[in-house]
Protein backbone atom coordinates (compact mmCIF):
# COMPACT_ATOMS: atom_id res chain seq x y z
CA UNK A 1 0.00 0.00 0.00
CA UNK A 2 1.56 3.27 -1.09
CA UNK A 3 1.93 6.41 0.93
CA UNK A 4 -1.00 8.79 0.72
CA UNK A 5 0.01 12.09 -0.83
CA UNK A 6 -1.06 15.07 1.25
CA UNK A 7 -2.42 18.01 -0.69
CA UNK A 8 -0.46 21.22 -0.20
CA UNK A 9 -2.54 24.06 1.13
CA UNK A 10 -2.02 27.34 -0.70
CA UNK A 11 -1.71 30.31 1.62
CA UNK A 12 -3.45 33.45 0.40
CA UNK A 13 -4.46 36.82 1.77
CA UNK A 14 -7.53 35.43 3.50
CA UNK A 15 -5.47 32.80 5.35
CA UNK A 16 -4.69 35.44 8.00
CA UNK A 17 -6.77 37.89 9.96
CA UNK A 18 -5.80 41.55 9.55
CA UNK A 19 -3.75 41.71 12.74
CA UNK A 20 -1.75 38.54 12.07
CA UNK A 21 -1.25 39.51 8.43
CA UNK A 22 0.31 42.85 9.31
CA UNK A 23 2.47 41.22 11.98
CA UNK A 24 3.75 38.63 9.49
CA UNK A 25 4.13 40.83 6.39
CA UNK A 26 4.45 44.33 7.96
CA UNK A 27 2.02 46.04 5.54
CA UNK A 28 -1.81 45.84 5.73
CA UNK A 29 -3.57 43.20 3.66
CA UNK A 30 -5.14 45.72 1.27
CA UNK A 31 -1.71 47.08 0.32
CA UNK A 32 -0.44 43.69 -0.82
CA UNK A 33 -3.73 42.99 -2.60
CA UNK A 34 -3.24 46.12 -4.66
CA UNK A 35 0.40 45.18 -5.33
CA UNK A 36 -0.66 41.69 -6.44
CA UNK A 37 -3.24 43.06 -8.87
CA UNK A 38 -0.64 45.32 -10.47
CA UNK A 39 2.04 42.60 -10.62
CA UNK A 40 -0.44 40.16 -12.19
CA UNK A 41 -0.77 42.46 -15.18
CA UNK A 42 2.86 41.73 -16.08
CA UNK A 43 2.88 38.04 -15.12
CA UNK A 44 -0.54 36.40 -14.80
CA UNK A 45 0.98 33.04 -13.84
CA UNK A 46 1.88 34.33 -10.39
CA UNK A 47 -0.34 33.58 -7.41
CA UNK A 48 -1.13 35.34 -4.17
CA UNK A 49 1.05 32.99 -2.18
CA UNK A 50 4.06 33.70 -4.43
CA UNK A 51 3.88 37.38 -3.49
CA UNK A 52 3.55 36.48 0.18
CA UNK A 53 6.62 34.23 -0.12
CA UNK A 54 8.67 37.15 -1.41
CA UNK A 55 7.55 39.61 1.27
CA UNK A 56 8.12 36.98 3.97
CA UNK A 57 11.61 36.25 2.61
CA UNK A 58 12.60 39.94 2.52
CA UNK A 59 11.21 40.55 6.00
CA UNK A 60 12.87 37.65 7.81
CA UNK A 61 15.75 36.99 5.39
CA UNK A 62 16.84 33.63 6.71
CA UNK A 63 17.80 30.83 4.29
CA UNK A 64 15.70 29.80 1.30
CA UNK A 65 15.28 26.35 2.87
CA UNK A 66 14.03 27.83 6.14
CA UNK A 67 11.45 30.12 4.53
CA UNK A 68 10.27 27.39 2.12
CA UNK A 69 9.66 25.09 5.07
CA UNK A 70 7.41 27.74 6.68
CA UNK A 71 5.12 27.54 3.64
CA UNK A 72 5.44 23.75 3.21
CA UNK A 73 6.89 24.01 -0.31
CA UNK A 74 10.12 22.84 -1.91
CA UNK A 75 13.11 25.24 -1.68
CA UNK A 76 13.58 25.06 -5.45
CA UNK A 77 10.00 26.12 -6.19
CA UNK A 78 10.13 28.78 -3.48
CA UNK A 79 13.31 30.33 -4.88
CA UNK A 80 12.08 30.26 -8.48
CA UNK A 81 8.79 31.96 -7.65
CA UNK A 82 10.11 34.73 -5.39
CA UNK A 83 12.59 35.80 -8.08
CA UNK A 84 9.81 35.71 -10.70
CA UNK A 85 7.72 38.03 -8.52
CA UNK A 86 10.71 40.29 -7.94
CA UNK A 87 11.39 40.52 -11.68
CA UNK A 88 7.74 41.48 -12.25
CA UNK A 89 8.08 44.38 -9.78
CA UNK A 90 10.43 46.20 -12.18
CA UNK A 91 7.32 47.54 -13.94
CA UNK A 92 5.69 48.96 -10.80
CA UNK A 93 7.63 52.19 -10.35
CA UNK A 94 7.69 53.82 -6.92
CA UNK A 95 3.98 54.48 -6.39
CA UNK A 96 4.74 58.23 -6.25
CA UNK A 97 6.16 60.85 -8.61
CA UNK A 98 9.23 63.07 -8.39
CA UNK A 99 7.09 65.96 -9.64
CA UNK A 100 5.13 65.81 -6.35
CA UNK A 101 7.84 68.06 -4.94
CA UNK A 102 6.40 70.88 -7.08
CA UNK A 103 2.99 70.50 -5.45
CA UNK A 104 2.50 73.38 -2.94
CA UNK A 105 0.59 70.99 -0.63
CA UNK A 106 3.84 69.08 -0.07
CA UNK A 107 6.09 72.10 0.45
CA UNK A 108 7.25 73.64 3.73
CA UNK A 109 8.01 77.33 4.16
CA UNK A 110 11.73 77.93 4.68
CA UNK A 111 11.97 80.00 7.87
CA UNK A 112 15.71 80.43 7.44
CA UNK A 113 15.72 82.29 4.13
CA UNK A 114 13.37 84.89 2.66
CA UNK A 115 10.63 83.73 0.26
CA UNK A 116 12.07 80.20 0.12
CA UNK A 117 10.54 76.76 0.57
CA UNK A 118 11.64 73.18 1.22
CA UNK A 119 10.41 70.53 -1.20
CA UNK A 120 12.11 67.33 -0.06
CA UNK A 121 14.22 65.70 2.66
CA UNK A 122 17.15 63.65 1.35
CA UNK A 123 19.67 61.27 2.87
CA UNK A 124 21.76 58.23 2.04
CA UNK A 125 21.24 54.83 3.63
CA UNK A 126 23.95 52.11 3.69
CA UNK A 127 23.26 48.41 3.10
CA UNK A 128 25.83 45.78 4.01
CA UNK A 129 26.69 43.25 1.27
CA UNK A 130 28.91 40.19 1.08
CA UNK A 131 31.61 40.76 -1.55
CA UNK A 132 35.39 40.59 -1.95
CA UNK A 133 35.39 43.62 -4.24
CA UNK A 134 37.19 46.32 -2.22
CA UNK A 135 35.62 49.13 -4.26
CA UNK A 136 32.53 48.51 -2.10
CA UNK A 137 34.52 49.01 1.12
CA UNK A 138 33.61 52.02 3.26
CA UNK A 139 36.47 53.10 5.49
CA UNK A 140 34.30 55.05 7.92
CA UNK A 141 31.85 52.18 8.51
CA UNK A 142 34.56 49.52 8.01
CA UNK A 143 32.31 47.32 5.88
CA UNK A 144 31.57 46.43 2.26
CA UNK A 145 28.29 48.02 1.33
CA UNK A 146 26.11 49.82 -1.18
CA UNK A 147 24.24 53.05 -0.51
CA UNK A 148 21.01 54.47 -1.86
CA UNK A 149 20.09 58.13 -2.01
CA UNK A 150 16.47 58.58 -0.93
CA UNK A 151 14.26 61.67 -0.98
CA UNK A 152 10.77 62.01 0.50
CA UNK A 153 8.24 64.80 0.66
CA UNK A 154 8.05 66.63 3.97
CA UNK A 155 4.33 66.21 4.64
CA UNK A 156 3.52 62.49 4.62
CA UNK A 157 6.87 60.80 3.96
CA UNK A 158 6.12 59.39 0.51
CA UNK A 159 9.39 58.57 -1.26
CA UNK A 160 9.68 60.52 -4.52
CA UNK A 161 13.38 60.00 -5.27
CA UNK A 162 15.56 56.87 -5.15
CA UNK A 163 18.96 56.60 -6.78
CA UNK A 164 21.50 53.83 -6.46
CA UNK A 165 22.95 51.54 -5.50
CA UNK A 166 26.30 53.33 -5.22
CA UNK A 167 29.49 51.60 -4.17
CA UNK A 168 30.31 52.05 -0.49
CA UNK A 169 33.46 54.07 -1.08
CA UNK A 170 31.46 57.06 -2.39
CA UNK A 171 30.06 59.64 0.05
CA UNK A 172 26.48 60.89 0.26
CA UNK A 173 27.60 64.32 -0.94
CA UNK A 174 29.42 62.96 -4.02
CA UNK A 175 26.41 60.79 -4.87
CA UNK A 176 24.20 63.86 -4.66
CA UNK A 177 26.50 65.95 -6.86
CA UNK A 178 26.55 63.26 -9.55
CA UNK A 179 22.76 62.79 -9.70
CA UNK A 180 20.13 64.91 -7.96
CA UNK A 181 22.20 68.12 -8.01
CA UNK A 182 22.10 68.10 -11.81
CA UNK A 183 18.30 68.39 -11.90
CA UNK A 184 17.19 72.05 -12.19
CA UNK A 185 15.36 73.51 -9.19
CA UNK A 186 12.79 76.28 -9.05
CA UNK A 187 13.58 79.74 -7.58
CA UNK A 188 13.58 79.63 -3.78
CA UNK A 189 13.47 75.81 -3.69
CA UNK A 190 15.78 73.89 -1.35
CA UNK A 191 16.17 70.38 0.01
CA UNK A 192 16.79 69.65 3.69
CA UNK A 193 19.46 67.16 4.81
CA UNK A 194 21.99 66.35 7.53
CA UNK A 195 25.56 67.68 7.85
CA UNK A 196 26.84 65.15 5.31
CA UNK A 197 25.45 67.41 2.58
CA UNK A 198 26.94 70.67 3.87
CA UNK A 199 28.49 72.91 1.26
CA UNK A 200 25.82 72.98 -1.44
CA UNK A 201 23.57 76.07 -1.64
CA UNK A 202 20.67 73.88 -2.82
CA UNK A 203 20.54 72.10 0.53
CA UNK A 204 19.60 73.44 3.95
CA UNK A 205 21.76 71.68 6.53
CA UNK A 206 22.61 71.96 10.21
CA UNK A 207 25.10 74.68 11.03
CA UNK A 208 28.34 73.36 12.52
CA UNK A 209 29.70 74.68 15.78
CA UNK A 210 32.65 77.03 15.06
CA UNK A 211 35.98 75.90 16.45
CA UNK A 212 36.47 77.35 19.92
CA UNK A 213 33.10 79.11 19.83
CA UNK A 214 29.47 78.45 20.71
CA UNK A 215 26.49 78.58 18.37
CA UNK A 216 24.39 81.71 18.66
CA UNK A 217 20.79 81.48 19.88
CA UNK A 218 19.68 82.10 16.33
CA UNK A 219 21.77 79.17 15.03
CA UNK A 220 20.45 76.85 17.76
CA UNK A 221 16.85 77.68 16.83
CA UNK A 222 17.72 77.20 13.17
CA UNK A 223 19.25 73.75 13.79
CA UNK A 224 16.31 72.59 15.91
CA UNK A 225 13.89 73.58 13.17
CA UNK A 226 15.93 71.72 10.52
CA UNK A 227 16.14 68.58 12.70
CA UNK A 228 12.34 68.47 12.93
CA UNK A 229 12.09 68.18 9.16
CA UNK A 230 14.99 65.71 8.80
CA UNK A 231 13.24 63.19 11.05
CA UNK A 232 10.75 62.23 8.32
CA UNK A 233 13.44 60.62 6.13
CA UNK A 234 14.67 58.65 9.17
CA UNK A 235 11.12 57.30 9.59
CA UNK A 236 11.27 56.02 6.01
CA UNK A 237 14.55 54.25 6.78
CA UNK A 238 12.99 52.65 9.86
CA UNK A 239 10.36 51.07 7.57
CA UNK A 240 13.10 49.71 5.32
CA UNK A 241 15.11 48.44 8.29
CA UNK A 242 12.07 46.42 9.42
CA UNK A 243 12.99 44.11 6.53
CA UNK A 244 16.10 42.16 7.38
CA UNK A 245 17.34 41.93 3.79
CA UNK A 246 18.17 45.63 4.20
CA UNK A 247 19.30 45.77 7.82
CA UNK A 248 21.50 42.65 7.59
CA UNK A 249 24.25 41.53 5.19
CA UNK A 250 23.10 40.71 1.64
CA UNK A 251 24.32 37.19 0.77
CA UNK A 252 27.05 36.74 -1.83
CA UNK A 253 25.18 34.44 -4.23
CA UNK A 254 22.39 36.98 -4.89
CA UNK A 255 23.18 39.68 -7.47
CA UNK A 256 23.15 43.32 -6.34
CA UNK A 257 20.45 43.91 -8.94
CA UNK A 258 18.08 41.82 -6.81
CA UNK A 259 18.98 43.92 -3.79
CA UNK A 260 18.04 47.04 -5.78
CA UNK A 261 14.72 45.51 -6.88
CA UNK A 262 13.95 44.46 -3.30
CA UNK A 263 14.78 47.95 -2.01
CA UNK A 264 12.56 49.60 -4.63
CA UNK A 265 9.72 47.13 -4.01
CA UNK A 266 9.53 47.95 -0.30
CA UNK A 267 9.60 51.66 -1.19
CA UNK A 268 6.66 51.00 -3.53
CA UNK A 269 4.69 49.21 -0.79
CA UNK A 270 5.47 52.05 1.64
CA UNK A 271 4.19 54.63 -0.85
CA UNK A 272 0.93 52.92 -1.76
CA UNK A 273 0.31 52.27 1.93
CA UNK A 274 0.44 56.03 2.49
CA UNK A 275 -1.72 56.66 -0.59
CA UNK A 276 -4.41 54.27 0.62
CA UNK A 277 -4.54 55.13 4.28
CA UNK A 278 -3.64 58.82 4.38
CA UNK A 279 -5.28 60.21 1.26
CA UNK A 280 -8.76 58.73 1.71
CA UNK A 281 -8.57 56.46 -1.36
CA UNK A 282 -9.32 53.23 0.52
CA UNK A 283 -12.95 52.97 -0.58
CA UNK A 284 -12.11 53.40 -4.27
CA UNK A 285 -9.20 50.96 -4.10
CA UNK A 286 -11.19 48.31 -2.22
CA UNK A 287 -13.94 48.48 -4.84
CA UNK A 288 -11.32 48.07 -7.57
CA UNK A 289 -9.83 45.10 -5.74
CA UNK A 290 -13.19 43.39 -5.29
CA UNK A 291 -13.95 43.94 -8.96
CA UNK A 292 -10.65 42.59 -10.29
CA UNK A 293 -9.28 40.10 -7.78
CA UNK A 294 -11.34 37.08 -8.77
CA UNK A 295 -9.71 34.87 -11.35
CA UNK A 296 -6.35 36.63 -11.37
CA UNK A 297 -3.20 34.62 -10.94
CA UNK A 298 -4.49 31.12 -10.14
CA UNK A 299 -3.92 29.21 -13.39
CA UNK A 300 -3.14 25.73 -12.03
CA UNK A 301 -5.58 22.93 -12.88
CA UNK A 302 -5.73 22.07 -9.20
CA UNK A 303 -7.30 25.44 -8.51
CA UNK A 304 -10.37 25.00 -10.74
CA UNK A 305 -12.34 24.02 -7.65
CA UNK A 306 -11.93 27.51 -6.17
CA UNK A 307 -14.96 29.73 -6.71
CA UNK A 308 -15.75 33.40 -6.21
CA UNK A 309 -16.72 34.33 -2.68
CA UNK A 310 -20.30 35.02 -1.84
CA UNK A 311 -21.10 38.60 -2.95
CA UNK A 312 -23.13 39.41 0.14
CA UNK A 313 -20.25 38.36 2.36
CA UNK A 314 -17.85 40.49 0.34
CA UNK A 315 -20.13 43.51 0.63
CA UNK A 316 -20.48 43.02 4.38
CA UNK A 317 -16.73 42.74 4.82
CA UNK A 318 -16.08 45.80 2.69
CA UNK A 319 -18.78 47.79 4.49
CA UNK A 320 -17.35 46.80 7.87
CA UNK A 321 -13.88 47.76 6.74
CA UNK A 322 -15.08 51.12 5.41
CA UNK A 323 -16.98 51.90 8.61
CA UNK A 324 -13.87 51.12 10.62
CA UNK A 325 -11.76 53.09 8.15
CA UNK A 326 -14.11 56.12 8.31
CA UNK A 327 -13.96 56.03 12.10
CA UNK A 328 -10.17 55.93 12.02
CA UNK A 329 -10.14 58.65 9.36
CA UNK A 330 -12.17 60.98 11.58
CA UNK A 331 -9.90 60.27 14.53
CA UNK A 332 -6.86 60.85 12.32
CA UNK A 333 -8.34 64.10 10.98
CA UNK A 334 -8.81 65.40 14.51
CA UNK A 335 -5.32 64.24 15.44
CA UNK A 336 -3.81 65.82 12.32
CA UNK A 337 -5.64 69.11 12.95
CA UNK A 338 -4.29 69.20 16.51
CA UNK A 339 -0.78 68.36 15.29
CA UNK A 340 -1.00 71.06 12.60
CA UNK A 341 -2.17 73.63 15.15
CA UNK A 342 0.67 72.68 17.50
CA UNK A 343 3.17 72.75 14.63
CA UNK A 344 1.91 76.17 13.51
CA UNK A 345 2.17 77.48 17.06
CA UNK A 346 5.72 76.14 17.34
CA UNK A 347 6.69 77.63 13.98
CA UNK A 348 5.14 80.97 14.96
CA UNK A 349 7.08 80.88 18.23
CA UNK A 350 10.27 80.07 16.33
CA UNK A 351 9.60 82.91 13.88
CA UNK A 352 9.04 85.32 16.78
CA UNK A 353 12.17 84.09 18.57
CA UNK A 354 14.25 84.38 15.40
CA UNK A 355 12.82 87.87 14.83
CA UNK A 356 13.60 88.88 18.42
CA UNK A 357 17.13 87.49 18.17
CA UNK A 358 17.68 89.36 14.91
CA UNK A 359 16.28 92.58 16.43
CA UNK A 360 18.55 92.20 19.47
CA UNK A 361 21.53 91.58 17.23
CA UNK A 362 20.63 94.66 15.16
CA UNK A 363 20.19 96.74 18.32
CA UNK A 364 23.57 95.61 19.62
CA UNK A 365 25.12 96.35 16.25
CA UNK A 366 23.55 99.85 16.15
CA UNK A 367 24.60 100.45 19.75
CA UNK A 368 28.20 99.57 18.94
CA UNK A 369 28.13 101.81 15.87
CA UNK A 370 26.73 104.70 17.95
CA UNK A 371 29.41 104.16 20.58
CA UNK A 372 32.08 104.29 17.89
CA UNK A 373 30.61 107.51 16.48
CA UNK A 374 30.46 109.08 19.96
CA UNK A 375 34.07 108.12 20.61
CA UNK A 376 35.06 109.65 17.29
CA UNK A 377 33.18 112.89 18.07
CA UNK A 378 34.74 113.12 21.54
CA UNK A 379 38.15 112.59 20.03
CA UNK A 380 37.56 115.37 17.48
CA UNK A 381 36.35 117.75 20.21
CA UNK A 382 39.49 117.15 22.25
CA UNK A 383 41.67 117.77 19.22
CA UNK A 384 39.80 121.02 18.52
CA UNK A 385 40.45 122.23 22.07
CA UNK A 386 44.18 122.22 21.42
CA UNK A 387 44.00 123.86 18.00
CA UNK A 388 45.24 127.53 17.94
CA UNK A 389 42.99 130.04 16.21
CA UNK A 390 44.66 131.98 13.32
CA UNK A 391 43.54 135.27 14.99
CA UNK A 392 46.09 134.84 17.76
CA UNK A 393 49.07 134.11 15.56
Amino acid sequence: MGLKRTKKIKIGFESFNDKDFKKRFYFPKEVLKKAFNEISVFNNKLREDHLLWLVDYLKFYTTINDRAEKFNVSPRNFQTKIWEVLDATTNLGMGANFTDKDNPDYQIKDLVSENGYLSMAIDGTPCSISTKDQSFYNGRLKDTLVTYEVGCNLVNGQVIWVCGPFKGESSDFSNFKSTLAKIPMKPGEKYVADRGYAGDPKILTLKKKPKGEELSNNDILRNNWIKRHCIIIENVFSVLDSFRFKSERWIANSPIRRHMLSFNFIIYLHNISISMYEHGRAEQIIKELNGTTSGIGYNDDDDDEEEDKDKDKDEDEVEAFLLDFDKNEKENEIKIKIEIEIENEIENEIEIEIKNVNENENENKNKKENEKENEKENKNEKENEYEVSPLFI
